[in-house]
């Protein structure tokens, strides 16, 4: 499974040096998934978390969650996570605005637990929740935002022929 983000962002920041517990103080992202289903907020063995952190071709700034017995457990699930960016000035500068980067995670379908991909039209919970540093200085904490996603979508594999236009416009909570 491929996910890919697309971040606007004019200050990029990466600990050059980070240590696991400290990717999400810098520009990162935590994929959230549910095999259960776009259902409540509860954390099972089906709730999968995996985040990436922006960086300059490091390798393992990456980690991975299961949920187990109600809370986030880290894993060495399998999955890469690629970081990209845009900017005329380099990583960690302030001199000059960046563009933005991306984040692309690859998780096998293998590391969900699954043997293959799961059949069409299924619905998967998906979250996505994004760290943004601007300078050296203060870390900001993230701080939630009101209200439930008002819409779910069928998983649809790429190049599958499925029609898209399964959107369900009820809440989704």
């Amino acid at each position: 499974m491929y996910v890919r983000l697309a971040i606007f962002d004019r200050q990029l920041w990466y600990d050059t040096s980070a240590q696991i517990q400290e990717l999400t103080d810098w520009d990162s992202a935590a994929l959230y998934l549910n095999l259960t289903g776009n259902l409540g907020d509860e954390i099972s063995s089906n709730s999968f978390a995996f985040v990436g952190q922006l960086n300059n071709n490091e390798p393992n700034l990456e980690m991975s969650y299961q949920g187990n017995g109600g809370q986030w457990q880290q894993t060495t699930i399998p999955f890469t996570s690629t970081a990209g960016w845009q900017s005329e000035g380099g990583l960690n500068n302030d001199s000059i605005q960046d563009r933005g980067w991306t984040l692309t995670y690859s998780i096998p379908f293998t590391s969900l637990g699954l043997s293959n991909a799961p059949p069409s039209n299924s619905v998967w919970g998906l979250g996505v929740l994004l760290y943004d540093r601007d300078d050296m200085g203060e870390i900001f904490k993230y701080q939630k935002k009101p209200g439930p996603p008002q819409c779910q979508l069928p998983f649809q594999i790429p190049g599958d022929k499925s029609p898209l236009g399964n959107l369900s416009t009820h809440p989704a909570f």
